[in-house]
């Protein structure tokens, strides 16, 4: 969020902001440590790896402020998480191919359907034995934990993503907020500095717009996703503006 707050002209002059990437730099280089040493301000992410260094590295004198990680695995409930990694997805990641984001179901489904075309209508009728379909209830779960971050945080940014589930993308991916989440954590962000800027359109915010996962058809449909309706084009960089179908297709035939 640090690149969105240097946009806003009124800040400019008063702030420096600075991105400490801790979850890939547990870290930081002497001269990122140093800044944060003057610090006004320290926000924390609700991740071990920042917890962490707020524990063991942030000074006494400056003001420190977490906010929470917010995360819609619901969505995509097909990750490794649950049905386990991909490791073709996750190579070909590396390699920067069209596939960026791995899908642990196909993976299985790739070494129990050998067939590509009967793969795809296996995975699009989710005609896959002991597969959890419940996903009303992981909903239900996951708007708990939003519950309980607002509690933890004293904010309303998870009644705002319970609330506007159905009818507002506010993910792209998992962890992926889209612009119109990105204008709420820097409003709350605002609120524990005790300033009011004008905040930027969420259209100026929307850096993963560029990178949208298609949801599952039978996810949207058993959740009622207005905005993830049959049919709808989605954009996806590696390949363009894509339905669910082009996405699906190009990760079965590109992977094999």
């Amino acid at each position: 969020m640090a690149s969105f707050f240097s946009q806003i002209d009124e800040l400019k002059e008063e702030f420096e902001f600075h991105s400490l990437a801790l979850h890939a730099t547990p870290t930081p280089s002497p001269a990122l440590q140093a800044i944060v040493d003057r610090a006004h301000a320290v926000f924390i992410q609700g991740i071990a790896e920042a917890e962490r260094y707020e524990r063991d590295s942030v000074p006494p004198g400056v003001a420190r402020f977490g906010y929470p990680n917010l995360l819609r695995r619901t969505f995509w409930p097909f990750d490794g998480l649950i049905y386990g990694r991909d490791p073709r997805a996750e190579a070909d990641a590396a390699a920067s191919g069209p596939v960026r984001f791995a899908d642990g179901l196909l993976a299985r489904l790739r070494g129990d359907i050998p067939d590509p075309e009967q793969r795809f209508v296996a995975y699009r009728d989710l005609a896959v034995p002991g597969l959890a379909k419940n996903f009303a209830r992981l909903l239900e779960m996951e708007d708990e934990t939003l519950a309980a971050v607002d509690s933890t945080y004293r904010c309303d940014l998870g009644a705002f993503v319970r609330d506007n589930a159905r009818t507002q993308q506010l993910f792209h991916w998992l962890g992926h907020p889209s612009g119109l989440l990105y204008r709420e954590l820097m409003a709350y962000c605002c609120g524990k500095l005790g300033i009011a800027p004008a905040l930027p359109d969420p259209s100026a915010l929307d850096n993963w717009g560029t990178m949208q996962v298609p949801v599952h058809p039978a996810v949207a449909e058993r959740l009622e996703l207005d905005w993830a309706q049959p049919g709808r084009i989605y954009h996806y960089a590696p390949m363009g503006h894509v339905t669910w179908e082009d996405y699906t297709r190009m990760y079965i035939r590109h992977l094999g």
